[in-house]
């Protein structure tokens, strides 16, 4: 049932649309979210996540791992603080606490996290390769019940505990060759990108150009471009400072 914010509330079963298809069905794109608002992925580049096996054992490690010192963003390992995965049990009480554990480290890791990329992370450590509306509800149910939430244009982002929600300090550029599409980007993060810009002397449509540079894109489409022109708007004008 759809809530005043355009969340969901989640169903107690699971249904067709949450199960994996075959293995070899890996051409298929991620159903869009139903209700969501969310906006394609504006950039050729989709994300790296790839298929898990249906049960897979973590690695022990009982600590989060540091934060990256060069400031680059690195997507999340969710198996790393469970002992194990278990996709029958996905929806089941006893279940929480390890769902619980997964959301938390991803959140803390990337956030902030768009609510739909966040759902493709457990999804995907789960082995499924859709991530359908009931596997996001059950999702985002848990996260809204210990992180923040920020409503944008193109989403709603979840914030690591205690974060300013208005200001992030820097741009974490891609740490590898895929980068983020900016739409999946927190849009204060972007002005950080923008700040550092700035600080380098480039103005006008050059600052756009060297924005997209910077965030690893090598193709710039026009809502791309547009976020970044307002994350930069933002960041000449004070905003978010």
């Amino acid at each position: 049932m759809a809530a005043a914010d355009g969340t969901t509330t989640v169903d107690a079963a699971v249904d067709a649309e949450d199960v994996a298809p075959p293995l070899d069905d890996v051409g298929q794109h991620d159903e869009a979210p139903d209700g969501t608002g969310h906006r394609p992925a504006d950039d050729l580049f989709q994300g790296s996540d790839l298929m898990q096996p249906s049960v897979a054992y973590a690695r022990n490690a009982s600590a989060e791992p540091p934060p990256d010192v060069d400031g680059r963003f690195s997507e999340a390992d969710p198996r790393s603080v469970v002992c194990a995965v278990n996709p029958d049990a996905f929806f089941d009480r006893e279940y929480t606490a390890p769902l619980q554990a997964m959301i938390d480290h991803v959140i803390t890791v990337e956030g902030p996290v768009r609510d739909d990329v966040l759902a493709r992370r457990i999804a995907r450590t789960h082995g499924w390769l859709r991530t359908g509306s009931k596997i996001r509800d059950r999702v985002v149910t848990l996260a809204r019940a210990r992180f923040p939430m920020v409503q944008e244009e193109v989403g709603a982002f979840f914030w690591p505990a205690g974060a300013d929600q208005t200001r992030w300090p820097s741009f974490r550029r891609p740490a590898g060759d895929e980068p983020r599409p900016v739409d999946e980007i927190a849009l204060p993060e972007l002005v950080a990108l923008a700040r550092a810009v700035k600080d380098e002397g480039i103005t006008g449509e050059d600052a756009i150009t060297a924005m997209a540079r910077d965030a690893g894109l090598q193709k710039l489409r026009a809502a791309s471009r547009d976020r970044l022109r307002r994350a930069w708007t933002m960041a000449s004008s004070g905003e978010c400072e």
